[in-house]
């Protein structure tokens, strides 16, 4: 587990920060290492790309480590690290945002800078329900911490199997129970696989593709 701080130049307050924290790691695999850019990120505008965190010198990588299957150690290594991150984080430019978890709403939000409004914007058009929601949480409600900007509302029902058929037949079924139980609610059936599915029935001169898939 990993955090990834963008820093100014360092000066005494990080050393201290830093040094304190180091100290206090509840493991001796705990370690801190520092990557030193070369600057090219200072070139491009912040509004240019997603990322929106530019004015920083150092990227100062904050790793907790443990042995397995030891739970205490684990908590303690997780609390360890949070802590250090609140720390160092007022001192930071930002940080960056690919070693975020499904619960760091607010450090999601630090680590695209100007960007966030832009992207939280794109995440209401492009996922409504926060079905992507694990990898970097733009989205949340606001009572676990989330950002009041996006808010997850809905059910969403996904159908897996080893074998091709019957899984675009079973939503059928299933939207058709669900619009009998609920009103005035949207309801969309999204399948991956009929792209997959019309060049097989291309391929294979299948006259009637949707009669395949839905007539049992």
């Amino acid at each position: 587990m990993k955090r990834c701080l963008l820093l100014p130049l360092l000066n005494h307050l990080h050393e201290a920060i830093l040094l304190e924290s180091i100290r206090e790691a509840p493991t001796t695999w705990c370690h801190m290492h520092f990557l030193k850019p070369g600057g090219a990120i200072n070139r491009v505008q912040p509004g240019t790309n997603a990322f929106g965190c530019g004015s920083w010198t150092f990227a100062a990588v904050i790793t907790a480590r443990w042995p397995g299957g030891n739970k205490e150690l684990e908590r303690d290594a997780a609390d360890w690290l949070d802590r250090t991150v609140s720390k160092v984080h007022p001192h930071a430019e930002g940080i960056y945002g690919s070693d975020l978890g499904p619960s760091d709403n607010r450090l999601a939000r630090l680590s695209f800078g100007p960007n966030s409004w832009r992207l939280a914007a794109m995440k209401r058009k492009l996922d409504p329900l926060n079905l992507f929601r694990h990898g970097c949480p733009l989205t949340g409600t606001v009572d676990d911490d989330g950002d009041p900007r996006v808010t997850s509302e809905g059910v969403v029902v996904i159908f897996c199997r080893r074998r091709f058929a019957g899984k675009n037949w079973l939503a059928q079924i299933t939207k058709r129970n669900i619009l009998a139980l609920t009103k005035n609610h949207e309801r969309t059936i999204v399948s991956y696989q009929r792209s997959h599915q019309a060049g097989i029935f291309e391929r294979e001169s299948f006259h009637n593709a949707d009669r395949f898939v839905f007539d049992r």
